[in-house]
């Protein structure tokens, strides 16, 4: 008798047990696997957002280099204007394609948050913020797109970057209406491939900066080979000194070569996209177990992507 009123108690607590869980899950409190994909897209982003501005950056730096070693091997007088010349980008082409992965990597955190909690409206800052800095974007990106580059797309990228500011636009503004969840869901999923379409385009403009990176290094690796070359064919192999820093110079542009084959941006930011759409697809499903288990493989494959990106990188920063 005792045994089956103990039994009768336990039931009703273990169901109310069972009601608890089922709630903080859906609530995502304590949920330390949800945290984990999170935190490392965060770390990934900080990554590919830093290492777009150096890639950029460094177009410009690496044309300018090779103009200078051209002029200085070729015996002409040194020509500031002509090094100049050789600059490829702009400064403000530079900064709006940086400031719009650093505007999705914030959208991303924004979505994570809201699967994260209850109530949507608690998010409600986060996505006005990227909304606003979206709306900014949009307005710089459109003053570019009249200027030609011999690398990027400028009206291309203008383009995208509106839709992706409407799309974004659409999905604050539900939230600001206070809109059932499912209708933010449908919102997200509804404008997901404006946003995926920015993400590729920027990674298209990262890729067109790399590869000509790689040409204009490999330029130099063939003006000091020929140069040493050259010297050695003097008499006596000419000036030990000069000899000594060609070598030097042919050591640093072997190091930098290394480091540039795994500097290509490409596979990150496809991890990165792929992330993206995994933590959405997580927002839409009500948080299914499946959804999760691609979220995590999915933010683990983006932080595995960026360690050598990032690893090259520092090294290239060492030696441009």
């Amino acid at each position: 008798m005792n045994a089956y009123l103990r039994g009768s108690r336990a039931r009703p607590l273990a169901a109310l047990l069972l009601i608890v869980l089922s709630f903080c899950w859906q609530a995502g409190c304590g949920n330390d696997d949800y945290k984990k994909p999170i935190s490392q897209f965060r770390d990934a982003s900080a990554v590919v957002v830093s290492g777009a501005r150096q890639t950029l950056q460094q177009v410009n730096q690496v044309e300018e280099n090779a103009e200078l070693d051209r002029q200085i091997f070729q015996g002409e007088p040194f020509d500031e204007k002509k090094i100049k010349a050789k600059d490829l980008l702009t400064e403000e082409e530079i900064e709006v394609r940086v400031r719009a992965f650093d505007q999705l990597s914030r959208y991303t955190s924004a979505l994570a948050d809201l699967a994260s909690l209850q109530a949507p409206g608690q998010v409600t800052g986060q996505f006005q913020d990227v909304g606003n800095a979206f709306t900014t974007l949009a307005k710089d990106a459109d003053k570019l797109k009249g200027d030609s580059s011999p690398i990027l797309n400028n009206a291309k990228f203008s383009g995208a970057v509106s839709v992706a500011t409407a799309g974004i636009g659409l999905v604050v503004q539900v939230i600001e209406e206070h809109k059932a969840r499912r209708e933010i869901e449908r919102q997200i999923q509804e404008h997901d491939k404006d946003i995926t379409q920015l993400t590729d385009l920027l990674g298209i403009d990262l890729q067109a900066a790399y590869l000509r990176r790689k040409s204009t290094e490999g330029q130099q690796g063939v003006i000091l080979t020929a140069s040493l070359k050259q010297e050695l064919e003097r008499p006596k192999q000419g000036d030990p000194a000069l000899r000594l820093l060609l070598g030097e110079r042919l050591k640093d542009w072997r190091s930098r070569k290394l480091a540039l084959a795994s500097a290509d941006p490409q596979p990150s930011i496809a991890a990165m996209k792929k992330s993206h759409q995994a933590l959405v697809a997580y927002v839409a499903s009500d948080k299914n177990p499946k959804n999760l288990s691609d979220l995590l493989a999915a933010a683990q494959e983006f932080f595995s992507r960026v360690q050598p990106l990032g690893q090259a990188l520092a090294s290239l920063l060492k030696s441009t």
